[in-house]
């Protein structure tokens, strides 16, 4: 500010931060919507069916407005921003479990999912014709067409997936996953990915060798597991052939931005994870180490 209170004009297109700051008019709200039911019912003895459906609602709206003083033009600008997305899940799991001689424990599971999400946003930038009083684009002169632009996106995911644990005595474990996930992100040959997954367990303070132990070593577990994870992490039109509007001189016209890529796919990470959990004394003392090696491809 200069020493009579009036701010520091545009100097080489750069507004004045403070002017920016006391004068500028950025303001967002935000409206959300979660709902979320959930339905257990036991079929027959240990076998449970479960369901749930969730859905999530957001609307935001955004104004923006700059006086004069913050444009090299002396142009007023305004700026207006409504934002809709909507997602929903739904969950499907039948489990079952049984023991045989009350010393081998089993648990199955058998699962369903679907899920959808959604975004619908519209940027409306102008200038001219707007006053100090009324800072919205309304009754407005230009539009910003470089930066008015609709977004409008989203994608689905299907997943089947089944799970096997096994436990004999808390002493070995067994528990193995596989499950098939399908991605509308990724190109029609190549939609689905499947991917496994097995870890081990072995209490080692539970055999009899051990029990020497038994007076400072309280527990002792040892782990392997090995396991492909999927990622589809690549945008929501990555295999799409897309076009993008151009605009020059008052004129707009399209031209193509993407190729289509109907051969993308899932990324599969594979992970090795070998570990050791020690717990002494009653808890006094722990000790866990782990060593992991990953691999990515695709």
């Amino acid at each position: 500010k200069y020493p009579d209170g009036t701010y520091v004009p545009v100097l080489s297109a750069r507004p004045n931060p403070l002017s920016v700051l006391e004068l500028g008019k950025f303001n967002t709200k935000w409206y959300t919507i979660t709902l979320h039911n959930y339905v257990q019912y036991e079929i027959l003895k240990n076998l449970v069916f479960n369901t749930s459906l969730s859905s999530t609602i957001n609307l935001s709206r955004y104004n923006e407005f700059y006086p004069a003083i913050l444009s090299a033009n002396f142009q007023r600008n305004g700026a207006q921003a409504d934002g809709f997305s909507q997602s929903w899940s739904n969950d499907n799991l039948l489990t079952y479990r049984f023991n045989i001689n009350k010393n081998h424990n089993f648990t199955t599971l058998l699962g369903f999912s679907l899920m959808q999400r959604k975004y619908n946003n519209m940027s409306l930038y102008v200038r001219e014709n707007i006053t100090d009083a009324t800072p919205y684009p309304v009754n407005y002169g230009t539009v910003n067409m470089p930066k008015t632009l609709v977004n409008i996106s989203g994608y689905r995911m299907a997943s089947l997936f089944g799970r096997l644990t096994y436990s004999y005595k808390g002493r070995y474990m067994v528990n193995s996953n596989i499950r098939a996930d399908g991605s509308t992100r990724f190109g029609v040959n190549n939609r689905w990915g499947i991917f496994p997954s097995l870890s081990l367990g072995w209490r080692f303070t539970d055999e009899e060798f051990m029990d020497w132990s038994k007076s400072f070593f309280t527990d002792g577990k040892l782990r392997l597991s090995y396991g492909i994870v999927g990622n589809q992490s690549v945008g929501n039109f990555a295999t799409n052939a897309l076009y993008s509007s151009v605009y020059y001189a008052d004129y707009i016209g399209i031209s193509p931005s993407q190729l289509e890529n109907r051969d993308l796919r899932w990324e599969k990470n594979r992970q090795l994870n070998i570990g050791l959990d020690i717990n002494l004394f009653n808890g006094r003392a722990n000790l866990i180490l782990d060593y992991y090696n990953k691999y990515s491809s695709d």
